[in-house]
């Protein structure tokens, strides 16, 4: 009998399904679909005993409980199977719901948005095609005089594109599936994972990045009332700063030099907003140059599963080099199988990149 901590059941329909060979649930953020699964069943049994598995087909909605906890709701999004005479070998996979906006193009009247901000843009594109949106957190309420939407873009990329603007980030939930966009570091958390006591593996990248700032210029939108020069040469923006520096948080003596430039993929109203774009940029060349993955013995951590994506955890090795050091979860995955057993692998990113952005933009066009 299996224990009740390692214990996977996927619900199709209402209809409980569990005993998998092999378990994959993977929680990220800005990784679009943000929550995937893989499960695997392979049986020497008759295939007809199996029928009603074989039954799950994609498009099915579907939710996951690891050890009880919530893990995943989403969608099936493929099927596989064989068999022959002896053997049959079922894999089923899904995603959360923000997969569907990653797969639909936006369908706006007029391709435009006028005096809103992030959080009212996002809910009107989700709300289209009905996927369910959240926030968490306190998410900058900058108002935009015009947020323009590119013909056959995608929902997911036309929400994405502006929540780099204010410092956003966007993963999904266990529970509903849909997209919850946060600023800075999420709550929970408040794990710590010490060599020798219960990191079973450990592994640290950390980037000698070949640029240190970033830069941006950009233009207005032409109309009656400003045009030609007026509109083509708003003053670039060089914002300074690197891993190694200010409120990067880097690993000290990674020497940077160098600038990047930053496509602003939308009107530049004002200054701050370039400042705002490059400082978002900024803080994910910091994110990146730190990163720590780390795997531990079980899904549980203080009776719930660990996570969520963006939360804060605290390393404690000296191999790698993190001395008490607070990273922030970047992904989660939950992984059971024969060979190892049932496993939680955290990735670790830089946590002094995350920040929402400040700025004032103009009322009006």
């Amino acid at each position: 009998m299996p224990k009740p901590t390692e214990i996977a059941i996927l619900n199709i329909n209402g209809g409980l399904f569990r005993d998998w060979e092999s378990v994959w649930v993977r929680q990220t953020f800005d990784e679009p679909p943000n929550y995937k699964f893989r499960f695997t069943c392979s049986e020497g049994s008759p295939i007809a005993k199996n029928y009603a598995l074989l039954q799950i087909k994609p498009g099915d909605h579907c939710s996951i409980t690891l050890a009880g906890q919530p893990a995943f709701t989403g969608r099936v999004t493929t099927r596989q199977v064989f068999y022959d005479a002896h053997r049959h070998h079922v894999e089923i996979q899904g995603a959360s719901y923000d997969v569907v906006a990653t797969d639909v193009s936006a369908v706006h009247p007029t391709h435009e948005e006028n005096k809103k901000n992030f959080t009212q843009f996002a809910q009107k594109l989700f709300g289209s095609i009905n996927v369910p949106f959240s926030t968490e957190g306190s998410i900058p309420g900058i108002q935009f005089p015009r947020i323009s939407i590119m013909y056959n873009q995608r929902v997911y990329d036309a929400v994405e594109q502006l929540a780099r603007h204010v410092g956003v980030h966007m993963t999904s939930d266990a529970t509903q599936g849909g997209v919850v966009a946060f600023s800075g570091t999420r709550g929970g958390g408040g794990a710590t994972f010490v060599e020798g006591k219960n990191i079973l593996e450990g592994r640290e990248i950390i980037s000698n990045l070949s640029y240190a700032g970033q830069y941006a210029g950009g233009m207005l939108p032409a109309g009656d009332q400003k045009n030609g020069p007026d509109v083509h040469s708003v003053p670039f923006v060089d914002s300074s700063g690197s891993p190694s520096g200010g409120g990067g948080g880097g690993p000290s003596g990674v020497q940077q030099s160098g600038k990047d430039g930053t496509d602003m993929g939308m009107p530049a109203w004002i200054q701050d907003q370039m400042k705002m774009r490059t400082q978002y940029e900024g803080q994910k060349i910091d994110e990146d140059a730190i990163w720590v993955t780390v795997t531990v013995q079980g899904w549980l951590m203080n009776g719930g599963l660990y996570g969520p994506p963006g939360s804060q955890m605290t390393v404690n090795s000296p191999m790698l080099m993190m001395q008490g050091k607070s990273l922030m979860a970047k992904a989660i995955t939950f992984t059971q199988d024969s060979f190892e057993g049932t496993r939680t692998t955290i990735e670790l990113v830089n946590p002094a990149a995350q920040g929402g952005a400040t700025g004032t933009l103009p009322s009006g066009g």
